[in-house]
């Protein structure tokens, strides 16, 4: 929620921390979602619909995320658990 938070607070001018938290929780004006990356994004509630349909035109992977942002096998082998 932070880098949202800042986000948002770069884009407009004299927004605060306090007004976001009031639009996403009590006012729901913004919504809390994934992107197409499979990132999370706050959006305006009114945009909701448009960005849905979007999204819905990328072809479904296993994964969840596009193809071309998920991680390939030479990738992962490099990840120690």
């Amino acid at each position: 929620m932070s880098a949202a938070e800042l986000s948002i607070g770069l884009r407009l001018v004299g927004i605060t921390r306090t007004a976001i938290r009031q639009a996403l929780w009590t006012e729901r004006s913004l919504v809390k979602t994934f992107g197409s990356r499979g990132t999370v994004h706050l959006l305006s509630a009114q945009d909701l619909p448009m960005w849905t349909g979007a999204l819905s035109a990328i072809p479904p992977s296993r994964t969840g995320q596009a193809k071309d942002v998920q991680l390939t096998v030479l990738a992962t082998s490099h990840i120690r658990s």
